[in-house]
């Protein structure tokens, strides 16, 4: 269907309906990206995390192991894992997976409680065109305040 068949086959009331359910599809989508970047960011932060403490754990053994003064491998050992412990404390304070995450999952359950409202708004009988328009209205109102205070997903880089 082409634009001048849309204007001339519907009525302003359906129209509205199907901007309102066409807007319902973006935010879902919107969720369920913010949701799988919440996902992804959360899997990284663990990673890290875990790869950090066994490298601390390496460190601190080969450390105490030392103590003995013949065995240089275990030194290098105790120095290398210690290293790589910090460099990768220092990539992780840097790329805050963490914070991201967070981030992400606010923004995918503020997105899925706004489409539950208008899901349950549209559900309502004997709803008049101007009752859509104010479901149109808040739409937009509460969509900029999402996008306002959160990260845009359209913005995230593909880490």
């Amino acid at each position: 269907m082409n634009a001048n068949e849309f204007d001339t086959k519907l009525s302003n009331y359906e129209k509205k309906k199907f901007m309102i359910y066409k807007i319902l599809d973006n935010i879902k989508s919107r969720s369920n990206k913010h949701y799988n970047k919440f996902s992804h960011y959360k899997k990284k932060n663990r990673c890290l995390k875990v790869f950090i403490n066994i490298l601390n754990s390496i460190s601190v053994c080969s450390l105490v192991i030392s103590l003995r003064p013949t065995d240089h491998l275990i030194i290098f050992i105790s120095l290398a894992s210690s290293t790589l412990s910090t460099i990768l404390s220092a990539y992780s304070s840097v790329c805050d997976y963490n914070d991201r995450s967070s981030l992400n999952q606010l923004n995918h359950l503020q997105y899925i409680d706004l489409y539950r409202n208008v899901k349950g708004d549209l559900l309502k009988n004997n709803l008049s065109s101007k009752d859509l328009d104010d479901i149109i209205d808040d739409l937009n109102n509460k969509l900029s305040l999402i996008e306002n205070h959160g990260d845009n997903i359209d913005h995230f880089s593909e880490d």
